[in-house]
């Protein structure tokens, strides 16, 4: 729970296209998030609430489509692999363009290799000038894409720092809750 402020505006008093104009999320879980009949109708929602004309919206999917998880943007999303859904959720948020990519557990149930392509997503979203924050339990992941990192226990500030150091602190962080819950078995 909390507030959400990005460049000083606090999201929850905005439109909803003026809020997916300054940040947009890719869930965790993208079943909950994909409820469009086709991938086509999907990619396009998103951009329809930035209040995105029809001409651009369809130059943007057109520009992205090689890089989709589908051969058919006709194909209903549901009939997706969990990969694939997960993919589709986030370039449909990349789409938008906002200034602030939030994904949740974007690596969570992925093989290697859909891994590495959300890597190339966080990379190019940071290399075209935009903020990428992500939540993840994967440090592996977390050490590739990430300049800072935040370690949050029941809603206090551990650590937020320099990735490098951050991973440590991370790593010995639950070091300890695990020796902690042995000691006291």
């Amino acid at each position: 729970s909390g507030e959400c402020i990005v460049a000083n505006e606090r999201l929850h008093s905005l439109s909803g296209s003026e809020r997916v104009q300054r940040a947009v999320l890719a869930l965790q879980d993208p079943d909950l998030q994909i409820f469009s009949p086709t991938c086509q109708k999907e990619l396009e929602f998103g951009l329809e609430q930035a209040g995105i004309d029809e001409v651009e919206r369809i130059s943007r999917i057109d520009k992205i489509s090689p890089l989709l998880p589908v051969n058919d943007l006709d194909e209903d999303p549901k009939s997706l692999s969990y990969g694939q859904q997960k993919l589709l959720s986030i370039y449909s948020a990349i789409l938008i363009g906002s200034p602030v990519l939030l994904l949740d557990e974007p690596t969570l149930g992925l093989d290697p290799l859909a891994t590495e392509r959300i890597r190339n997503i966080v990379d190019c979203y940071r290399a075209w000038g935009r903020n990428v924050i992500l939540s993840s339990h994967n440090l592996e992941f977390v050490k590739l894409v990430a300049d800072r990192v935040i370690l949050i226990d029941k809603g206090s500030v551990i650590y937020d720092g320099p990735s490098g150091q951050g991973i440590s602190r991370v790593k010995e962080f639950y070091q300890n809750q695990i020796d902690e819950w042995k000691s006291s078995t």
